[in-house]
């Protein structure tokens, strides 16, 4: 069944390239019309004033069309035009025309001039589009009609009829769609960089999602954003939105479909601008310098809050959450008598059938249900901290979850079975895979000491040095030798790791580092 909020952006009859097979890669060419296509008459609107883009045009299309592309299966290819006739251009044409009626117009896939797109010569600012104005956002608007999305509402600059289904009257607008005639309602006269919230949806259903993009583990870095609107598709990864030295106080919601407060719109806190596509995957958040709101989803997260008084929920999943600085207050969903209580160090370990198993520390607030308390006051309940088992091969299952995570003491940790993330910490740490043929991820960072791996699989394994810019045998910032108990991955200055039981020839040809994240900067 197709989702309400993707139906109101498709033609009713579904018009689209590959008619009748939805979720399917297509491959579209297009051209910058250097001559008027025979096709458009004297008396159309086409035939006044038509001229080329111009090269800035040209430009903006690129990133237009790498916008949708990036999304969905859809790649362009140019074709130069050879002549007046349908077959000397592309499916997609693309001019410029005379209107005073319309900035842009764009015909969907299906008709003699379906593909077709124009832009007004009339209006301010047609030849040279810049991102987050008017004529970039008509541009991407009308792109969308050429590739079979409509209006999500009873409007059209041309004068025909809108037909239904619409989005309801609180959603038709640029905060979730390109579509909408109607500017984001708290983002004033800035429009979006990048197709929104339900036009990723509409699209990835015409042509299904690209799951290439964004598919590694990539940080997304937010801080200084200014009148700047966007929608994030990630296809995959332990993926970060990063605030680190934004000094506006930040709302960050991780759920897929949700929306985010972050920077400014003028000299004004922007409110609603930034949402994560349905579907995409963000793991872990970094806050600013302000008070900010943190809010996990159902996976895994590590939260941190940084500097200013923050607020931070994990939500679901097993999760790490670091206050910083400030006074800071974790949010939970249940009653505090829905949690064990236990205390590692200055971390304090609550678990639940609400929110998983998450480890806390430097927060000074923890909000329940039922009321607040302080760390003094749970640290108190949760008595003292569990006794660890005896270093053993083979450890009980139940010690650890899939976030295993060490403090700045010598720390003993376990793995269970499923795929388990170690990080020790400081202090030399002893770390105990279950050795179940899971991919086990071991992070190794320059607070680390000298570290021992215990039931490491080569080839299934993975070791996040990351930290130190490695991810090959042969960089020369790691220095590589067989020790009596064990292969040895020396970085100097006393931070090592030793993997127990493992000769450096069973290494060789492994795949076992996880590679370098990849940085996203907004332009």
């Amino acid at each position: 069944m197709v989702a309400s909020y993707v139906a109101a952006l498709l033609e009713p009859d579904y018009a689209q390239w590959n008619l009748g097979a939805t979720n399917k890669p297509t491959s579209l060419t297009y051209t910058y019309l250097t001559k008027l296509p025979s096709i458009y008459t004297a008396n159309m609107r086409e035939a006044n004033g038509f001229t080329a883009f111009t090269d800035a045009q040209k430009a903006a299309m690129a990133k237009i069309m790498a916008s949708y592309s990036s999304v969905a299966n859809l790649s362009f290819v140019e074709k130069a035009q050879t002549s007046t006739a349908a077959s000397g251009v592309g499916q997609i044409a693309l001019g410029n025309a005379y209107s005073t009626s319309m900035s842009g117009w764009g015909y969907g896939p299906g008709t003699t001039i379906g593909g077709d797109m124009w832009m007004s010569t009339a209006k301010t600012g047609w030849n040279a589009p810049i991102a987050g104005q008017r004529p970039y956002w008509v541009m991407m608007h009308e792109f969308g009609h050429t590739l079979g999305l409509k209006h999500p509402g009873d409007y059209d600059a041309a004068g025909g009829q809108e037909l239904g289904p619409f989005l309801p009257l609180g959603q038709d607008n640029q905060q979730y769609t390109v579509m909408s005639y109607k500017s984001h309602p708290t983002m004033g006269a800035v429009k979006p960089q990048t197709l929104q919230l339900y036009d990723i949806a509409a699209v990835q259903h015409l042509y299904g999602a690209n799951m290439s993009h964004m598919a590694g583990n990539d940080t997304y870095r937010l801080a200084g954003l200014n009148n700047y609107i966007a929608c994030f598709w990630d296809a995959g990864g332990i993926d970060t939105f990063d605030l680190t030295g934004e000094t506006r106080a930040a709302t960050v919601d991780l759920n897929e479909g949700a929306f985010s407060s972050i920077g400014a719109r003028g000299s004004n806190a922007a409110v609603n601008n930034i949402s994560i596509a349905f579907g995409a995957k963000i793991e872990n958040a970094t806050g600013g310098n302000g008070n900010d709101r943190i809010t996990g989803n159902a996976l895994d997260n590590v939260l941190k809050g940084g500097a200013g008084d923050d607020i931070l929920s994990g939500m679901g999943g097993n999760d790490s959450i670091d206050g910083g600085t400030g006074t800071d207050t974790a949010l939970f969903r249940g009653r505090l008598a829905d949690y064990a209580l236990a205390l590692d160090g200055t971390t304090l370990v609550l678990t639940s059938g609400v929110d998983g198993t998450d480890r806390v520390v430097n927060v000074e607030r923890f909000t329940f249900t039922d009321g607040t308390w302080t760390f003094g006051d749970l640290a108190a309940k949760a008595g003292a901290p569990p006794v660890v088992p005896p270093v053993s091969p083979t450890p009980p299952a139940s010690i650890s979850g899939n976030l295993v995570t060490g403090t700045s003491a010598a720390d003993k940790l376990y793995g269970t079975n499923g795929v388990d993330i170690f990080t020790g910490g400081a202090g030399n740490d002893l770390l105990y895979s279950a050795k179940d043929g899971q991919a086990d991820i071991f992070v190794f960072g320059k607070a680390s000491g000298a570290d021992r791996i215990f039931n490491f699989e080569p080839g299934i394994d993975r070791l996040d040095l990351t930290a130190y810019g490695i991810d090959s045998l042969t960089d020369t910032a790691l220095k590589l030798t067989q020790g009596s108990s064990g292969a040895v991955l020396d970085f100097g200055g006393g931070h090592k790791l030793v993997l127990n039981g493992i000769a450096v020839v069973d290494l060789v040809g492994s795949k076992m580092f996880i590679e370098s994240q990849t940085d996203y900067v907004p332009a």
